[in-house]
């Protein structure tokens, strides 16, 4: 099983490189690779607490692939960079997950990353890649989707 990582400070949400902002104000949000996410429960707005995960044998559209630490100076500000340093991590890992390239899935993909306040006030570097897809009531992982 993962160990549990966490998402601290402040992050965003990035889909199809349009930036959704979304921060984790107060306590840490913790992120498993493997854990399922609905969005239909997904917070509104731009203030969150947690990410909603759901028994992946219940309906949902999303699921934590990757999680990994940002190595070396980056702005959190300069969104292209961000995506450059998200897909280094996420193509080869959705591959790994999925069972399948995403240039070949139905499947897509969108990533958190540091917004400028958590890398700032708590040295958040975390990129976490999430599945996102047509309703399922199990795992993406090993699909071939």
């Amino acid at each position: 099983m993962a160990q549990p990582h966490h998402l601290r400070g402040t992050i965003a949400l990035v889909a199809a490189l349009t930036v959704i902002p979304l921060s984790a104000c107060g306590p840490t949000v913790d992120v498993e690779v493997g854990e399922c996410l609905e969005m239909k429960t997904f917070p509104q707005g731009e203030n969150i607490t947690d990410l909603p995960t759901v028994d992946c044998s219940t309906s949902h559209t999303m699921e934590v692939f990757a999680v990994d630490q940002i190595e070396g100076d980056f702005d959190p500000d300069n969104e292209i960079q961000m995506a450059v340093l998200a897909d280094e991590v996420c193509r080869p890992a959705f591959e790994q997950y999925v069972g399948v390239d995403i240039d070949e899935s139905e499947l897509e993909y969108s990533f958190f990353y540091p917004t400028p306040e958590g890398h700032e006030e708590h040295d958040d570097r975390q990129i976490i890649c999430v599945l996102i897809g047509p309703e399922a009531t199990s795992s993406y992982r090993d699909s071939g989707r």
